[in-house]
């Protein structure tokens, strides 16, 4: 039951297409959002149009930006623009909205000087994080790929971000993010897994794969960014399968796509038997991951956190894809493969989740008892209580490294986590 209607505003930041699937979940159950991003997504996910000026003003740069992004000039004329409609587009989203969900830690000024305007004005603030955006530094394979020495500028960016994230727990209603990445928060946040990632379920009927055809298997993976989701493993891995189950009648056919439309990468999905997410993920379903569970399609997907996921998820979340130690991987690829009736199962219940858990519908209502002010304590994840220090994107042993100089260089401090004294027992262990 929808209660006295609040209007939403999301932004301001698309990823990987989550608000516009978020937005679609909100309308279908019936409450006023508005989506406004002020950035071009480079997978180009589809995006939902405005009915209001001021949104469609700036879907309009957006779409020029696109179309003359080779000149200088227009680059710098679009960005002014840009900056000079954030102060009526705030002013109209105060008068308008009632709730406020931010994306990746970006509000409407880099200063967050309108986030105790807001409060003011007495609305709501949720923020939504993805990983990277919250994950500390030091555990992130985004940051620390091309970095060969932890610097004087390196420890002023994580206490920069440390810093942000801060300011944003004091001024938020609401956080949400993984347990995995939420170590710089300072309040009990919304486990990210239970409200869910909002999916689309494809509009063609679904179909599970037939068992005649077991022998030959296409397998895809569609890399955001290649260096950190493993893709060099992955293709390693691939053509030794490919060679070893050649030799027992299989056919594998490997296809990788990277730096394409979202509707490609779609289309793939469609035609595959098996995807191959990454290696170094620090939770089970990410958004490519997501995407193919809707097809019905099981995924592999690596990463330190499945070791002891009952451990560091403590809200109990039980996602359908193979989530596996990296190292797993290979030998996980090839159970599924040989096995012609597990793969239908897995197919089956993929598709069963998304249908059942992660529809979009389904996800905005979860969303939609925050906005309400509803009883959530069973959803919260205590940043004193987080555990894992393995990271994301990089093998651990490059965690180990790059903390092992932190803190010989700068300092235990340096880290931002002497808040948390559990969390500093289980790194210094980590390090043994």
């Amino acid at each position: 039951m929808i209660r006295e209607s609040k209007r939403i505003f999301i932004g301001l930041v698309e990823i990987a297409g989550f608000y516009n699937r978020l937005c679609e979940g909100f309308e279908k159950i019936g409450v006023d959002v508005e989506f406004v991003t002020l950035s071009n997504h480079s997978f180009e996910y589809p995006k939902k149009s405005s009915k209001y000026i001021l949104p469609k003003m700036i879907s309009f740069l957006l779409k020029k930006h696109n179309q003359y992004s080779d000149s200088f000039f227009i680059r710098k004329l679009f960005w002014i623009s840009l900056y000079l409609l954030k102060v009526p587009l705030f002013i109209w989203a105060i008068l308008f909205y009632d709730v406020f969900i931010f994306s990746s830690g970006i509000s409407f000024f880099s200063s967050q000087i309108d986030l105790p305007i807001l409060k003011i004005f007495r609305k709501n603030i949720i923020f939504q994080f993805h990983g990277s955006d919250s994950r500390p530094p030091y555990f992130d394979g985004p940051f620390l790929f091309g970095i060969q020495k932890i610097g004087e500028k390196e420890i002023r960016y994580i206490k920069r971000k440390r810093n942000i994230i801060k300011n944003i727990n004091r001024w938020a209603d609401y956080i949400i993010d993984t347990p995995t990445a939420g170590h710089f928060h300072t309040k009990p946040f919304i486990n990210w897994l239970v409200l869910g990632l909002p999916c689309v379920l494809p509009k063609k009927p679904y179909v599970a794969k037939k068992e005649g055809n077991s022998r030959k298997l296409r397998i895809l993976h569609s890399p955001s960014y290649p260096a950190i989701k493993g893709t060099y493993e992955i293709r390693k891995i691939i053509k030794e399968l490919q060679q070893e189950l050649e030799l027992c009648g299989y056919t594998i056919e490997y296809v990788e796509i990277i730096g394409q439309p979202n509707e490609i990468v779609m289309r793939e999905i469609e035609l595959c038997d098996l995807v191959v997410d990454q290696l170094f993920a620090d939770y089970g379903m990410p958004g490519f991951a997501s995407e193919a569970a809707s097809f019905g399609k099981p995924v592999v997907i690596g990463g330190y956190a499945a070791t002891y996921w009952h451990e560091v998820n403590p809200n109990g979340v039980i996602l359908p894809t193979h989530f596996v130690d990296p190292d797993e991987v290979k030998q996980t690829i090839r159970q599924l493969i040989l096995d012609p009736s597990a793969l239908k199962m897995s197919s089956l219940a993929h598709r069963e989740f998304i249908e059942n858990t992660w529809e979009a519908s389904r996800v905005a209502e979860r969303y939609l008892r925050i906005v309400n002010g509803e009883k959530i304590d069973e959803w919260l994840v205590f940043p004193e209580s987080i555990i894992y220090v393995q990271g994301c994107g990089v093998r651990k042993e490059r965690i180990i490294d790059v903390i092992k100089e932190i803190i010989e260089n700068f300092g235990f401090e340096s880290l931002h986590l002497d808040d948390k004294p559990n969390l500093k027992k289980n790194i210094e262990d980590f390090l043994k």
